[in-house]
């Protein structure tokens, strides 16, 4: 009886479908790859007035289907890429690297499952800008699809200015468009488009609440949905042919399937 119990256990382990890993790297890998239909995504371009001032607005698509559903495991893997401007040859860095004014990057990001991609630069000046959807780049997409690498900026890079201090860029991978459709309207308000100032509460000191003041705001907010069951694990030396060096692996390592993966990619400026 105890054989019949042991060889049913063993069917059971290794059956397809089965994962006995735990760690980001592992779980990322054990998502197969899919051709998900998402809903069209929401564009941001510029549009200039009569006056002929330029202004930032959105514009919506109507959803083409329904929500798409939420996964097991959702997962993506990034490269920080250092840029030689002159050749525009690239190379993979360590992402605890220290870099400096004048060092230009970009990012691949490299999803197990189709979705839509936010990228948010905030420099040392604290100013934020949206390199995905970007108004400066329209036609950029921000459809990332499963097993497939995604560069931001696709066709140019992100120059490390002056003052020295810690670079951030606030990523959201959402399954569905409509979960960040809030970050847009911060994000206008944030990047250029006017907003009239709040009126200071009572200890504040006379200080107003600037536009960069409520993006800020947003961005904590939305940083409170991150999930505890994510897990991030940085692989220095290639394991898979196809496996960049210095890459970082973040996943949900739940079984609970979820719809959203929201990080932060920090990067020392000296």
């Amino acid at each position: 009886m105890r054989g019949n119990w042991n060889r049913a256990l063993i069917a059971l382990l290794v059956a397809p479908g089965i994962c006995l890993c735990q760690d980001s790297r592992d779980l990322f890998y054990h998502e197969q790859q899919d051709n998900d239909k998402l809903p069209p995504p929401i564009r941001i371009k510029k549009v200039t007035t009569s006056t002929g001032t330029t202004t930032n607005t959105k514009k919506t698509q109507a959803a083409a289907a329904g929500p798409v559903a939420a996964v097991p495991h959702f997962g993506v893997r990034y490269n920080i890429l250092k840029v030689d401007p002159s050749s525009g040859d690239t190379t993979h860095v360590d992402p605890d690297a220290t870099f400096h004014s004048g060092d230009c990057l970009q990012i691949d990001f490299f999803p197990n499952r189709s979705g839509y991609l936010y990228v948010i630069a905030q420099g040392s000046s604290k100013t934020w800008k949206p390199l995905l959807p970007s108004p400066d780049a329209p036609e950029e997409s921000n459809i990332a699809r499963s097993r497939t690498t995604m560069r931001v900026p696709q066709d140019s890079c992100f120059k490390i200015k002056d003052p020295p201090g810690d670079e951030r860029l606030f990523i959201v991978l959402s399954r569905n468009v409509e979960d960040i459709s809030e970050l847009h309207d911060a994000i206008k308000k944030g990047a250029g488009g006017k907003s009239p100032a709040a009126t200071p509460p009572a200890d504040s000191g006379g200080a107003l609440l600037t536009a960069d003041n409520r993006l800020d705001a947003e961005m904590r907010r939305i940083s409170d949905l991150k999930s505890r069951d994510i897990e991030i694990e940085k692989i220095a030396r290639p394991q898979k042919s196809d496996e960049p060096a210095q890459s970082v692996y973040v996943t949900n390592v739940s079984d609970t399937p979820s719809d959203r993966l929201i990080l932060e990619i920090k990067i020392k400026h000296r």
